[in-house]
């Protein structure tokens, strides 16, 4: 019986482990891929290999992946554990960028502007958005397959 219990905790280790390096690699991706389609959006597509923005792009980068391997394994097994991870990986990499990149376009109208950045919020709104949407569409998905064929 405790053999059984070390499988599954091992199991689930794992599987933690897995997401997190995932989420990690994925999300510095999104926050680079993020923060240059801003830079190209307010500065031009000139300024994308300036120095400044290459730095902006590393920290963003570094922070998107720390973020990234905190919140995919949380976001994984509360909210998408019967989500595939391929659909669940992609949609919540769309729904972060998108949601980086509209956060900062709205910043000018945002009265804590000082306080969060609108990137920061933009994009943890845009992850945890599509990770429920994803939740409630694969619920759906199930849900009628299970109509069809009973």
């Amino acid at each position: 019986m405790t053999s059984l219990r070390s499988d599954q905790f091992i199991r689930v280790a794992l599987v933690t482990a897995g997401l997190s390096a995932t989420g990690g690699f994925v999300g510095g991706v999104c926050a680079a891929a993020a923060v240059t389609v801003i830079a190209g959006i307010e500065g031009g597509v000139g300024s994308l290999m300036s120095a400044p923005t290459l730095g902006l792009v590393g920290i963003a980068a570094g922070a998107g992946a720390l973020t990234g391997t905190i919140g995919a394994p949380l976001l994984g097994w509360a909210l998408l554990r019967r989500v595939p991870l391929g659909r669940a990986i992609l949609m919540t990499a769309v729904g972060t960028v998108i949601g980086a990149v509209v956060g900062e376009l709205l910043n000018p109208f945002n009265p804590y502007a000082h306080t969060v950045p609108g990137v920061i919020g933009g994009s943890l709104l845009g992850f945890v958005v599509s990770g429920v949407g994803l939740r409630i569409t694969t619920r759906r998905l199930a849900s009628d397959s299970v109509a069809r064929t009973g």
